[in-house]
C-alpha cells in the first residue's frame, strides 16, 4: 500500500505547529502579567479512512470497459475503486478586536490521499475571517485554493467530431 502525501502538505502542517507553539509561549507570558489577556486558540486535526467504490463516478458501461481493458487512452487510473485517507489540519484564533464583538481568524489544510490512484490526490488551503456584527449576524470572508484536482480524462475524439478534408 502506497500513500502519497505531498511535501507541500507536510510543510503546511509544520507551519501550523510552529504558529501553535508560539501562541502557547505567548499565553504563558501573558499569565505572568498582572493583567491577564484572554487568547483563544483552537487547533483541529482529523484523520480517517473511506472506501470509494467508483473514484471517477463512471457509469456501469465505462466500468465494464475499464475492467475489459478497452479504450486505454481514457483511463489514467490503476483501479476503479480505492481506499481514501482524508486528513485535515486547522488553526483558529478568537478575540474581541472591535469592542465586545467576536472576531475569528482561521486557516486550514484539507487533503485526500488515494492508496493506489495517486492521480486523484488533492489538497485544499483555506483562510477565513469571521466577524460578529450583531447578536445573530456575522460577516465572513474566506478564500480556498485547490492547486491540482483530477476529475477524469477525456480524449477529443470522444466528443468532438473530426472532419477530414482530402485535396
Amino acid at each position: 500500500m502506497k500513500i502519497n502525501i505531498s511535501c507541500f502538505g507536510i510543510r503546511f502542517l509544520f507551519l501550523y505547529l510552529l504558529i501553535f507553539s508560539f501562541s502557547l509561549s505567548e499565553n504563558v507570558l501573558a499569565q505572568k502579567d498582572t493583567k491577564k489577556k484572554s487568547y483563544h486558540w483552537e487547533v483541529r486535526l482529523s484523520v480517517g479512512t473511506v472506501y470509494d467504490n467508483n473514484i471517477l463516478k463512471y457509469s456501469d458501461k465505462y466500468i465494464e470497459r475499464f475492467i475489459n481493458s478497452e479504450d486505454e487512452g481514457r483511463y489514467h487510473i490503476s483501479s476503479y475503486d480505492d481506499m481514501v485517507f482524508p486528513y485535515s489540519v486547522g488553526i483558529s484564533y478568537r478575540n474581541n478586536f472591535i469592542g465586545n464583538l467576536t472576531t475569528i481568524l482561521s486557516a486550514g489544510y484539507n487533503s485526500n490521499a488515494y492508496s493506489y490512484n495517486g492521480i486523484k490526490n488533492w489538497g485544499q488551503f483555506n483562510v477565513s475571517w469571521r466577524q460578529l456584527v450583531a447578536r445573530f449576524s456575522t460577516f465572513l470572508i474566506s478564500y480556498s485554493h485547490i492547486p491540482n484536482f483530477y476529475i477524469r480524462h477525456f480524449r477529443d475524439d470522444d466528443w468532438v467530431e473530426q472532419i477530414w478534408i482530402y485535396s
